[in-house]
């Protein structure tokens, strides 16, 4: 599940760099960059409250899958509408970056460890989320120095899918075996 973060909270951070510096090549009103970062925020304001029912009520796993593929297709087409505000703004509000994934990965975590050892992960888990606010967006600066930003909008999709592909292959403790076999099956169902 680490492993899964790491690589999630990188595409997060290789995400924010890339959609601010596609605003500022698009325009240089510091009211549109702040609209910008308030639609990335919004999403999980207006929502966050109603968020834990929808998550305690189905497979935790299988929204974190489903959050990580979500938000690299929403990565995937943000580069057709790479050069327009408009669809920029609309996308990065749709693209919400841990709405779901973030309780979901939280609330799993006491299926995934034993009840002693749950304050050192939770303490693993917020120094990684701290520690990939500084790394994702400084590897994306310098991956811009040397690359198109399609490439790496390419490369943020490919960190979410290989995250899902994490996520997949956990086996959640206190499940029976077929349920086991049940998360682990890959489908929406």
């Amino acid at each position: 599940m680490w492993l899964s973060q790491v690589i999630s909270e990188l595409a997060d951070g290789l995400q924010y760099l890339l959609i601010l510096f596609l605003i500022s090549k698009l325009t240089d009103n510091p009211l549109v960059i702040s609209f910008v970062l308030l639609a990335r925020v919004l999403p999980g304001t207006l929502l966050s409250a109603f968020i834990g029912p929808f998550i305690d009520k189905y497979s935790k796993k299988r929204i974190m899958v489903i959050s990580d593929l979500y938000r690299a297709g929403i990565i995937l087409i943000v580069i057709l509408f790479s050069q327009s505000i408009a669809g920029l703004l609309i996308l990065v509000f749709l693209g919400g970056r841990w709405i779901f994934f973030e309780p979901a990965r939280t609330s799993s975590l006491p299926k995934i460890l034993d009840k002693k050892r749950m304050p050192e992960a939770i303490g693993l888990s917020q120094s990684t989320m701290q520690a990939m606010m500084l790394v994702g967006p400084a590897i994306c600066g310098i991956l811009l120095s040397v690359l198109h930003y399609h490439v790496i909008f390419l490369i943020t999709a490919g960190c979410y899918v290989l995250s899902a592909c994490f996520i997949t292959q956990l086996k959640l403790i206190g499940n029976s075996p077929r349920e086991n076999d049940v998360e682990n099956r890959f489908s929406l169902n």
